[in-house]
């Protein structure tokens, strides 16, 4: 059984009661996020101590958290840039051995100053107990594609430990609706006040859990604020203590534990990680969460060079309708879909309007990876169900491309998937399966004739 447990009170008296619990097998994994000594307003801490008090807390805190750590258990410590010299100096004076200082550049406006550099990331200092860690899972994902960069990364890339890819929850716009709101002092509304104004990301969490830890792991959150440790935790099947002093955190927490709010899931971060080696043993993905989550994403057209393969299975198809199989181009409408944050390429469609009672969707897929391949093939089964919903008169096939599909797709396709599944007949045409051509005729699809025929020679 998963434990996910709350505890409310003081983490300095809470933490050596931990032994005392009949599941407990030590820590595995923490994330520390103190309170950073900075005169904010807490209901139930002092943010303005005295130095060398603040930083002898700090010790005390991490040599209890160092006790209950595993050999090879990791620690996570999240502060101000200026306080790196004081985090690497307590760590290391409390047994601790260093791995990484991490730099989170928040993609947020910079604090500015009149004397120094204005000021735009946190540290986050990556420690482990003993030299090597018990667990550390290489993590390859999908950078922003940036102006200068002609083409996505063919299996993404290793990440560094510079991460520019994760906005803060700001106030405002940009916090989204993840950040906690409260309106009549009634929570998790969609307008209102921020509930709390430091709230880490659940992709921040996501990814330091699912580097520095497996399924089934401990993790312990000291200072848990508004329980983004154990969310993320939750969903990623590993073991989670939560302690909190302030008993409006700990209402929230449970709550949002209860709540498993859309906003919340990590599943909206699966595909960036889809090229880690080991991805299906350290993310145990339900598929079946994921048609739940379609509202998370969003249409916008983007330039051709951006699109790579993509593109060109695009205009391919385009063209065999048009020529070929004489459907008018402007009954022709295409939709890219996107992530929400990084515009990387999730799926796209290309709509036919038949005529005003129904249209042929084909949903195209271009997989790069066996991953990747089999993960959008469980993804479309279920989306599709939830359009079929939507728009029954629709017809609906899955156009696939693509040399990562040829271990999953062999035979018996559409009884085992319940999916109009076809391959694309293009340059990577490897399966002996229905064309497009031959799936129209099936279909019995009427199409209009035209008079003029578009001509692609670039492709």
């Amino acid at each position: 059984m998963m434990i996910t447990e709350v505890i409310k009170g003081e983490c300095e008296e809470i933490l050596p009661t931990l032994r005392e619990k009949e599941y407990f097998k030590g820590i595995h994994l923490t994330f520390l996020d103190p309170p950073f000594n900075q005169g904010k307003k807490y209901n139930s801490h002092m943010d303005s101590m005295p130095e060398e008090e603040y930083w002898n807390w700090m010790e005390n805190v991490i040599k209890k958290i160092y006790t209950l750590t595993v050999d090879g258990g990791a620690i996570y410590f999240m502060q101000r840039e200026k306080n790196t010299e004081y985090v690497l100096r307590t760590l290391r004076k409390t047994g601790w051995n260093f791995q990484n200082l991490i730099i989170w550049n928040k993609l947020t406006s910079a604090i500015p100053s009149k004397i120094r550099f204005s000021k735009k990331y946190q540290i986050i200092a990556f420690f482990t107990k003993g030299n090597k860690p018990l667990r550390f899972n290489n993590l390859r994902y999908e950078p922003p594609l940036l102006a200068m960069h002609e083409h996505e990364r063919e299996t993404g890339m290793y990440l560094t430990d510079i991460w520019d890819d994760i906005r803060e929850l700001t106030s405002g716009y940009f916090a989204g609706g993840e950040a906690i709101r409260m309106k009549n002092n009634e929570l998790f509304t969609k307008k209102g006040e921020r509930f709390h104004k430091q709230q880490s990301p659940i992709e921040l969490l996501s990814r330091i859990i699912l580097a520095s830890s497996n399924v089934g792991d401990f993790i312990i959150d000291p200072f848990a604020g508004t329980g983004v440790t154990a969310i993320v935790a939750k969903q990623l099947k590993r073991n989670s203590i939560s302690i909190e002093i302030d008993s409006l955190n700990v209402n929230a927490i449970e709550k949002r534990l209860q709540l498993m709010r859309d906003d919340d899931s990590v599943d909206r971060f699966f595909n960036s990680y889809i090229y880690s080696e080991n991805l299906d043993e350290i993310w145990v993905n339900d598929i079946k969460l994921i048609h739940s989550k379609l509202e998370n994403y969003y249409y916008k057209e983007i330039p051709k060079n951006k699109l790579s393969n993509a593109f060109l299975m695009k205009e391919t198809i385009k063209n065999l309708l048009v020529n070929d199989l004489r459907v008018s181009e402007d009954l022709i409408d295409i939709n890219y879909r996107l992530k929400d944050k990084n515009n990387k390429i999730h799926r796209f469609e290309l709509v036919v309007h038949l005529n005003n009672s129904y249209n042929l969707i084909l949903r195209l897929i271009y997989a790069k990876s066996l991953k990747q391949a089999d993960f959008w093939v469980k993804r479309i089964v279920f989306e599709n169900e939830i359009l079929k919903e939507k728009e029954p008169n629709s017809i609906y096939l899955a156009v696939i491309s693509g040399l990562a599909f040829k271990n999953i797709i062999k035979n018996s396709i559409d009884d085992k998937l319940k999916l109009n599944l076809v391959a694309f007949p293009s340059w990577e045409k490897i399966y002996e399966i229905e064309s497009l051509k031959e799936k129209f005729k099936l279909l019995n699809i009427k199409i209009n004739k035209i008079e003029k025929q578009i001509s692609l020679d670039n492709f």
